[in-house]
């Protein structure tokens, strides 16, 4: 999988409840852009008053894949 050659040194765990894994572009959804746009998740970040459109979030993260030095992390409840 090209995530495993951009990533092999980038962690993932996994525990009962939650996984942390490399973001992926498939991770970018609309449902992803709400919470990143979302004015009281942002209310203390530097992000505060931004809007990220669904095409710069998916050309951030092919840019973060195409890195040999960053790795953007994603947490994801496991389905129970």
């Amino acid at each position: 999988m090209l995530v495993d050659k951009l990533f092999g040194n980038c962690p993932e765990f996994s525990g009962d409840k939650v996984e942390l894994r490399p973001f992926r572009l498939e991770d970018v959804s609309h449902s992803y852009l709400q919470w990143l746009n979302d004015p009281k998740v942002n209310a203390y970040s530097q992000r505060r008053g931004k809007t990220t459109s669904l095409e710069e979030a998916r050309d951030f993260i092919e840019c973060i894949h195409k890195s040999s030095t960053s790795c953007v992390l994603a947490i994801f409840l496991k389905k129970t």
